[in-house]
Formats: C-alpha cells, sequence, structure tokens
C-alpha cells in the first residue's frame, strides 16, 4: 500500500524524488497556515456559509436562515456536528457574537481544518494524475507541481469556509478514477461505482460540479468516434457512474426544485441568457489602459470588467478577503485597511503572473488543437492524448459554464459574481497542460526552457507574501 502511495514521488529509477515531497509539502504548509491563522468569518458570502453550518444537521437552509439556501450540504455536515456538540456544552453563551471565541467560529476553524486534509488530496491526486499522463517523467511532475503551487487562488480558496475545496478534491479524484479504469481495463459495471459516488459527491459540494458531467459525456462521444468498441464499453461505465452519480447527489436538487421552483435555485434573481446583459465593457476592458492591471488591481478598479477583475482574484486579492483588508471589512473595524501599501505589490505580483498566465494559455490552446485528434500505437488509442482531451473539455465547458452565470445574474454595478474561487477546480487542471507545453519548449528549446523554469521560482519567491492571509 505504501510503496503504490509513494509512486507519485519516485522518478524513473523507483527513488523518491525528494524535489516532488519539498514542493508538495510546501504547498500545503502554506494551505495548513492559512486555515491556522484566517478568520473564519472573512471570506465571500462568510456569513452565508456559517449560518448554513448553524442551520444542519436538522434541516436544510431556507433563504431566511442562509443566503447560502441553494448550495448542497457536503461541505458543511461535519462542521455542523461540531457546532452542535459545542453548542450544547456552551448553551449559555452568545453564538452569533462575532467579536469573541464561539462555537460558530469554532465549526468555521474544523471545516478549515478539513481544507487541508482536502488539500493533502487534492495535491496527491494531482500528482498521481500527471503521473499517468507522462507515466515515469519526474521532471514533468516537478513542472506540473511548480505551475500548481503558483495559484494564489488555490490558497485564497482553500483559506475560506465554502464548498469549492471540496468540488477541486472530487473533480481530481472522479477524473483519476476515469484514467485508472481505462488503462486497467476495468471498465466492469462494479468498477464503475466508485467513480459514481464520486460524481455524486461532487454535485453535493456546489453547483458547479455539474459542469463536469456534459465535459465527460462530450469526451465519450470523441472516443466512440475514434474506437467504437472502447467508445461503447466506456458508455456503459459511464452511463452506469452517471446513474450512481445521480442517485448519490441528485436528491438536493429535487429538493430545491420542490421548495424552491428551480433546480438552480440562486439568492439573486437571474435572467434569460443575453450578451445584452452586460455592458460591453464587461467584455473587452482588459485592465491594461495605463497599465492599472499592474498597478492597482484591486475593487472596485475593474467593477463589472470580467478579464482584469478575474485575472486579479487568480493571482492577487482584487475583492479584499485574503490579504486586501479594505477600511470597512475587517469584522466592522474601520481604518485598518492597507490599500495604500498592497496595492503597488498585488500590482507587481500580477504582472508577475503573466510567465505562468502564457503557460497556461499557450498548454490550453495546443490541447484544444489536439482535441480531435487522437494518437494511435499499435493500433490502439494513445491513453495520454485521451486524458488531455478529457482536460480540456472540463475546462471549456467549466469556463462556458461560469460566464453563462455571471452574464445570468445582473450585477450591472460591481459584477461581483466574477470570482476566481468559485472555478478553482478548473484553474487547477491548467498545469497539466502547461507542463506538456513546457516539454515541448524544453525538446526544442531547452535554454529557454531553464530560463523560463528559473523565471518560475522567482515569481513564486515574489508573489508568496500574496499566498499568505493577513485576515487574522
Amino acid at each position: 500500500m505504501c510503496k503504490s502511495m509513494l509512486r507519485a514521488f519516485q522518478n524513473s529509477g523507483k527513488r523518491v524524488d525528494l524535489r516532488l515531497v519539498s514542493v508538495f509539502v510546501l504547498i500545503n504548509l502554506i494551505v495548513a497556515v492559512n486555515a491556522f491563522i484566517h478568520n473564519p468569518e472573512m471570506g465571500y458570502d462568510a456569513e452565508g456559509h456559517l449560518d448554513y453550518i448553524t442551520t444542519l444537521p436538522a434541516k436544510l437552509p431556507t433563504f431566511a436562515e442562509s443566503t447560502e439556501f441553494f448550495s448542497p450540504p457536503l461541505p458543511y455536515f461535519f462542521p455542523s456536528l461540531v457546532y452542535q456538540s459545542c453548542h450544547r456544552v456552551y448553551a449559555d453563551q452568545n453564538i452569533i457574537d462575532y467579536r469573541n471565541f464561539d462555537c460558530r467560529k469554532l465549526a468555521g476553524k474544523f471545516a478549515q481544518g478539513l481544507n487541508v486534509l482536502l488539500s493533502l488530496g487534492t495535491t496527491y491526486l494531482f500528482l498521481l494524475i500527471a503521473d499517468r499522463l507522462r507515466s515515469g517523467r519526474a521532471n514533468s511532475r516537478l513542472m506540473v507541481l511548480v505551475l500548481f503551487g503558483l495559484l494564489t487562488v488555490y490558497y485564497m480558496t482553500f483559506a475560506q469556509v465554502r464548498g469549492e475545496p471540496y468540488v477541486a478534491f472530487f473533480c481530481l479524484l472522479a477524473v483519476f478514477l476515469l484514467m485508472d479504469s481505462i488503462q486497467k481495463d476495468g471498465l466492469t459495471w462494479k468498477n464503475a461505482i466508485l467513480p459514481g459516488v464520486t460524481l455524486g459527491l461532487l454535485i453535493l459540494s456546489r453547483q458547479w460540479g455539474f459542469l463536469v458531467y456534459p465535459a465527460i459525456l462530450v469526451w465519450l462521444g470523441l472516443i466512440w468516434l475514434n474506437d467504437r468498441q472502447l467508445g461503447l464499453r466506456l458508455g456503459k461505465f459511464v452511463g452506469m457512474s452517471l446513474a450512481v452519480s445521480l442517485l448519490v447527489g441528485g436528491w438536493f436538487y429535487l429538493y430545491l426544485y420542490s421548495n424552491f421552483g428551480s433546480f438552480t435555485a440562486f439568492n439573486q434573481p437571474r435572467l434569460g441568457f443575453s450578451f445584452s446583459n452586460k455592458p460591453l465593457s464587461f467584455y473587452r476592458s482588459t485592465g491594461l489602459g495605463d497599465f492599472q492591471l499592474f498597478k492597482d488591481p484591486l475593487r472596485p478598479r475593474f467593477d463589472n470588467q470580467f478579464l482584469p477583475s478575474f485575472y486579479s482574484d487568480l493571482w492577487g486579492d482584487y475583492w479584499g478577503f485574503f490579504v486586501y483588508v479594505r477600511d470597512n471589512s475587517y469584522l466592522g473595524v474601520v481604518g485598518m485597511g492597507n490599500r495604500e501599501e498592497i496595492a503597488p505589490y498585488l500590482g507587481r505580483v500580477n504582472l508577475a503572473g503573466v510567465i505562468p498566465s502564457l503557460i497556461f494559455l499557450g498548454g490550453g490552446l495546443a490541447g484544444i488543437a489536439r482535441l480531435t485528434y487522437v494518437r494511435r500505437r499499435r493500433g490502439k488509442l494513445e491513453y495520454s492524448g485521451l486524458f488531455d482531451n478529457l482536460l480540456v473539455l472540463i475546462i471549456l465547458f467549466s469556463l462556458a459554464g461560469f460566464l453563462y452565470f455571471v452574464i445570468t445574474v445582473p450585477n450591472a454595478v460591481q459584477g461581483d459574481t466574477v470570482k476566481a474561487t468559485y472555478m478553482v477546480h478548473m484553474l487547477v487542471l491548467l498545469p497539466l497542460l502547461g507542463a506538456e507545453f513546457m516539454g515541448r519548449i524544453k525538446a526544442r528549446f531547452p535554454r529557454v526552457h531553464n530560463l523560463i523554469a528559473i523565471s518560475l521560482v522567482l515569481v513564486f519567491i515574489h508573489n508568496l507574501p500574496a499566498m499568505i492571509s493577513r485576515y487574522f
């Protein structure tokens, strides 16, 4: 068991690669530090998420009880048990006093502790998938892990009490189980149960999990076009898995429909899809005018502008819940803001983020270009190409679904649904494609590759302060 677990960290000589172990530990150490120091009452819609915890496990919350009533319950269930246990012991204390230690905050800290475990699982699965894509190539896995570790949004997301860490974990687990079943020729109905349960838990984590479903179905179609026999076998396997997933997680969406009249209930009114829902600046603004993207990438600079606000939230803290401390945000205390200090630094973080962003873009475009081309070896489909296609499709459908969401929610003033955290399950796939792109650069221009690799290390060192919370 231990030997098989170590495979993700081994090089071609079957020895543990200490570089991989070191980066793995560093990433999760940063997550653990944030879980320890970050105030659980700070985060996107944090009050609603904590309200959800205090309502479970006796009942699912109504809109009056939590603005996150539409969110699936899995991320809140275990913290709610901690809250209820604490509340029974300290029932005479004011549990809604945000200024003092209370059961609500204890449950939030427990949720953050669970995020550390999810991060360990996420990064481990990430390495396993990287190994399946490029078997035995420790250097490739190291590049994948370095690119992964640069994602500021990963640390920011896993510091908060919310469902996206679960989505990232179960998305990677579903991908790995699909890969493993194909490679080991285990496309049986019994083996389809575990991927099905995983997909069910995925949609019980956050609605974003459903965006993985069409990606899997289109991927299945591409395989069927290239190999009818494999496509039919995989189709039965995927069909069984999806059926199991709906049994595991579909009940919650039936509950939403029964109680709120929609499978996709939300806490804000929705419009029909139309590009005219948003102003032209939402689509065309880049933040490069006067280089504000690299000078002052903080709200409200890019209100209702998709690209600059998403980019600034990916590499920095555009909305001010992690390292940018807003004057009126810190639990009601005024005058504690750090905008003047942090804005120039986060501008430089955005500038440094251009390097990995270009790598992700190159890897993504190369993946899209190869989407309809499936390589063969000795008459059989090459698995690495199949799995690259699955990653690309998850990214494309997730991005399309996210854009549909932000366009149909009429936040015309701020565009405050444009948060990179919502798409963390998509963003953690980009390093897998980026590392493949770097491998192509290395094959043709090894010196350029080495120069870029060194620059990535420097980017991490420079951006490290942006990865550690200042909301204590």
